[in-house]
């Protein structure tokens, strides 16, 4: 586990998203860190077949097929990012608030995915200040970072400052509980060797101090699937 600026990378299994859709992403936190059981996005077996290995608990997110396994306290609600773009402040915690308030649900709502193309420095800094106007219900928001954005602060020259949005945009989601950093692409393939070992490195070091966790999600090379 690398550690800088209190920031806490947390290496796991991943499966690629799918167009829009992520199809099965799983973080597994280091063991003794205290944090979240792991939190998997999988079809409904290869769920089961990883919360029985790991022998529980574990925390699904909605919208998902009713299982024994997943009580409501373990359900995450589901916001797009796509839908928080753009809006006012007030809006985008309005919206949050909806999501970890939805039926069957934990208290807790994951904001998937955020890509930087439908962020513009001025509504980055307003999803900054409706984390602000959350206050202490921000750590009930998780947010998934896409590839893309990965990659563009991962490619940034460290001695640099990052670009506007970008800057505004790691500021507003490290507001929140935690930050997964999706190392698939769109298309399933995982990044290079040498960018998956650069680009989260970079990240951390990027990371404000006394913020929500970073964690990175890591999963086969190429060809493996789901029930693999």
């Amino acid at each position: 586990m690398l550690r800088r600026h209190r920031a806490h990378l947390r290496t796991g299994i991943a499966r690629v998203a799918v167009a829009l859709s992520p199809l099965a992403l799983a973080a597994f936190p280091a063991a003794g860190a205290g944090a979240d059981a792991p939190l998997l996005y999988l079809m409904k077996e290869p769920a089961a077949a990883a919360h029985d290995a790991l022998g529980g608990p574990t925390l699904r997110q909605a919208p998902m097929t009713p299982d024994g396994r997943w009580p409501s306290a373990r359900v995450v609600g589901k916001v797009r990012g796509r839908d928080l773009a753009g809006r006012s402040p007030a809006r985008i915690a309005a919206l949050l608030r909806a999501g970890w308030h939805q039926q069957h649900v934990g208290g807790l709502v994951a904001v998937d995915e955020i890509t930087p193309k439908q962020w513009s420095a001025r509504s980055a800094s307003a999803l900054a200040r409706a984390m602000v106007r959350l206050r202490g219900d921000a750590d009930r928001v998780i947010f998934y970072a896409a590839p893309s954005f990965v990659e563009r602060v991962g490619r940034a020259d460290p001695r640099r400052a990052l670009p506007a949005p970008l800057s505004r945009l790691v500021d507003a989601v490290s507001r929140g509980r935690a930050t997964y950093l999706l190392t698939y692409r769109g298309d399933m393939s995982p990044f290079p060797a040498r960018e998956m070992a650069m680009h989260p490195t970079r990240w951390a070091a990027r990371w404000p101090a006394g913020r929500g966790e970073l964690r990175v999600m890591l999963g086969p090379d190429a060809g493996a699937g789901q029930p693999e």
